[in-house]
């Protein structure tokens, strides 16, 4: 028995989904069949949300209790996890995005992180370029706080005894970032504020259908 939790992209393309074919239990899907000789469960999870009793619902609970591993991303349940968590974040290679954007668009980016954050480029490039685009999505959410769901799953495994297995590496994780070009990195982050204030109400509605 596992209980699989999958992150998901937002997209406006979620909402009907959501709202017609799943009502009851969104989208925590129950495998099982003939050839199966015990149930698994595959529960779709945003990356961050404002709370987790919406998300972390009876149905979820019944589904923890009666699994033997809880699958991850990543295993965030190992000691190491927040080190390496801090050592993937970094921008060891030193690119710099803002040098992939106009004058214009680079004050406009500064001026949003100095704003939401404290910080400007010159203070942030320290870190990867998946970072900073990371941070944008985060002030999207409109919360003070936003949560980690699949921290939350984590302190409840052990309260089921419950295995947790993490299916890739953060290191993997962040290697698939470092595929993309700069000047598409460059071009993620120039969107992300530029229209912010849309996908801020895009976020809003994909979450309120989820």
């Amino acid at each position: 028995k596992l209980f699989i939790c999958s992150l998901f992209i937002l997209s406006t393309h979620s909402i009907s989904f959501a709202q017609s074919q799943r009502p009851s239990t969104g989208v925590l899907w129950k495998i099982s069949g003939e050839q199966l000789e015990q149930p698994s469960y595959l529960f779709g999870i945003p990356p961050l949300f404002c709370s987790a009793d919406d998300i972390i619902f009876p149905a979820v609970e019944h589904a923890i209790a009666n699994t033997q591993q809880l699958v991850l991303d990543a295993d965030k349940d190992s000691p190491e996890y927040t080190v390496q968590q801090q050592q993937v974040a970094l921008n060891k290679s030193g690119i710099d995005v803002s040098a992939h954007m106009s004058v214009t668009e680079k004050e406009a980016v500064n001026k949003f992180f100095t704003s939401q954050f404290g910080a400007g480029l010159e203070q942030l490039k320290v870190y990867r370029p998946m970072v900073l685009a990371s941070l944008i999505s985060i002030k999207q959410l409109e919360c003070q706080q936003p949560v980690d769901i699949s921290a939350q799953l984590v302190q409840l495994a052990p309260e089921k005894e419950q295995e947790i297995v993490g299916l890739e590496t953060l290191e993997y994780q962040a290697s698939l970032f470092d595929k993309i070009s700069v000047e598409e990195k460059a071009r993620s982050i120039v969107k992300g504020v530029e229209h912010f204030e849309e996908r801020k109400k895009q976020s809003k509605q994909v979450f309120d259908a989820y």
